[in-house]
């Protein structure tokens, strides 16, 4: 599953390839099927009211629902170009995609108009603070509008990472985070002064693809570890300040929908959907197989680590430490207990199997 839109704490739309569309009424806890009408991957949904919704896609294809999503229509976008992130101001849709494509249209989507951005870099992420003042991300690239889309001007970026999502918390702080696959790096960009400037820090072996602030104090930051593939949910309680990890134990994040601030849904790598009831709370899982809990402490480490393990058979599991390049460090049955103190300091990975399952966590020797 990829993107993930809830309109209120009950209805909800998840995305996924070749035209897959589902829906929920109860908060996740059944799934229906809607019939899209394409094969194309869907890369974004956003709905203008309960009814209303459009659906941006690969090949430049638009949809539009009126009933809310018993039946799409194909819009005509004028492009052939993938299409990546909605936008809804007021005034316009805006759309953005490859090549530096931003459309809009001020007449519901009967008619589109291909803006001017002054690049060609790919464009994912689009949000605006205001009905006039709005931001566009992507390839190394930071666009602002301050005149509601007519115009796009450059901001310079601190990177050349891919740049997926942007969230402010007030007219003056925001947020962009993205990835930078070439060397597995994950970007969190911040701004003080209306996205004039901004500036970077990077986490490694990480992809961030969602940020979003549900007050202007709390936020989340959705994605995952590359190298293991798991998901990596970062929440932060001071406006950016410190993030704190939430998650860590399902598969790679792609996406999330805050209805409100005390429901929060992610979705990701393998179907999976992940759902909080309460702000303070672990995110669980609403929807996946049922799968292998481990809980693994102190972490970081430099002695002794500890294991705790659910979900599965003790007496069957296994256990498999790789370092950061992957070769094999230790590998035997489950023990509750393991000396790492002749470790070299560094980055290791611990997967646990047990027959069909297995759950993979990050730790660092200190």
């Amino acid at each position: 599953m990829g993107t993930i839109r809830f309109l209120d704490d009950n209805i909800g739309y998840v995305l996924g390839a070749k035209g897959t569309i589902r829906k929920t009424t109860n908060g996740g806890l059944n799934w229906t099927s809607l019939n899209s009408g394409i094969n194309q991957d869907i890369a974004d949904i956003l709905f203008i009211n309960k009814t209303v919704g459009y659906c941006a896609a690969r090949g430049g294809f638009i949809l539009k629902t009126v009933d809310a999503g018993v039946d799409w229509t194909k819009l005509s976008s004028g492009t052939t170009l993938d299409l990546a992130r909605i936008a809804y101001t007021k005034n316009a849709i805006f759309i953005t995609g490859n090549s530096g494509i931003i459309l809009s249209s001020i007449d519901e989507g009967s008619t589109w108009v291909k803006l001017n951005t002054g690049t060609t870099n790919h464009l994912y992420g689009i949000s605006f603070i205001s009905d006039s003042k709005g931001f566009a991300v992507g390839d190394g690239t930071i666009l602002r509008t301050t005149d509601s889309g007519k115009s796009w001007s450059k901001i310079n970026c601190p990177t050349s990472s891919k740049l997926f999502s942007i969230s402010f918390m007030d007219d003056k702080n925001g947020i962009i985070v993205g990835s930078n696959f070439s060397n597995y790096s994950g970007a969190i960009l911040t701004t003080k002064d209306s996205g004039l400037t901004w500036s970077l820090k990077t986490l490694n072996n990480s992809s961030f693809v969602t940020v979003e602030f549900v007050t202007p104090s709390t936020g989340y930051i959705i994605g995952g570890d590359i190298l293991a593939d798991t998901s990596m949910i970062l929440k932060t309680k001071d406006s950016g300040v410190t993030w704190e990890i939430q998650q860590a134990n399902s598969k790679r994040q792609l996406g999330g929908a805050f209805p409100s601030i005390n429901v929060v849904y992610t979705s990701g790598l393998g179907g999976t959907i992940l759902k909080t009831k309460n702000i303070t709370t672990e995110i669980k899982e609403v929807i996946s197989q049922k799968r292998i809990e481990l809980t693994i402490y102190p972490n970081p480490a430099n002695q002794i680590l500890y294991f705790e393990l659910e979900n599965t058979n003790i007496s069957n599991a296994k256990i498999t430490i790789l370092d950061v390049k992957g070769r094999k460090v230790q590998s035997h049955n489950f023990q509750k207990e393991i000396d790492i103190s002749s470790f070299a300091k560094g980055t290791y990975f611990i997967t646990v199997s047990s027959g069909n399952k297995s759950i993979t966590k990050r730790i660092i020797k200190n």
